[in-house]
């Protein structure tokens, strides 16, 4: 009863988000808006509004509140999460890197280690085979 005859955006004082067009020379409009109720809570409210006979307007509200704010938790929840994938990507980024080096490391090593066991063994082959060589002439 306390709001009769009062305008409901005056009342509640209502904070566009984004301005209707001016004049009634449109037929629909929709967007978000502001608004505090009796208690002074704000709350989010999505409206719809249509023109008709070209002055009469009718206007369709719905609060939103509680998705905007899911969806904006929602939206932290992702970016917190994206950062975190980047920051794990560039660690195992680097982590490869070092393991391609330290592979790179073991095999420039047992390269060498098989070039430096063939050296020794080399004469001592060469010197079983002249062995041999001889003991297969004696025994002939």
């Amino acid at each position: 009863a306390e709001a009769m005859g009062h305008n409901a955006h005056m009342l509640l004082k209502t904070e566009f988000l984004n301005q209707p067009p001016p004049g009634r020379d449109w037929h629909h409009w929709s967007g978000d808006m502001i608004q505090t109720t009796k208690n002074g809570t704000r709350i989010v409210v999505e409206t719809r509004w249509s023109v008709f006979n070209g002055t009469d307007v009718i206007e369709c509200n719905r609060d939103v509140t509680q998705n905007r704010e899911m969806a904006a938790e929602l939206k932290n929840y992702n970016d917190a999460l994206e950062s975190q994938v980047n920051l794990r990507t560039e660690e195992l980024g680097k982590a490869n890197a070092r393991l391609r080096q330290a592979s790179k490391q073991k095999d420039q090593f047992l390269a060498m280690l098989g070039h430096e066991l063939r050296n020794p063994l080399a004469p001592i082959l060469n010197g079983l085979t002249v062995m041999r060589m001889k003991t297969d002439r004696a025994e002939a």
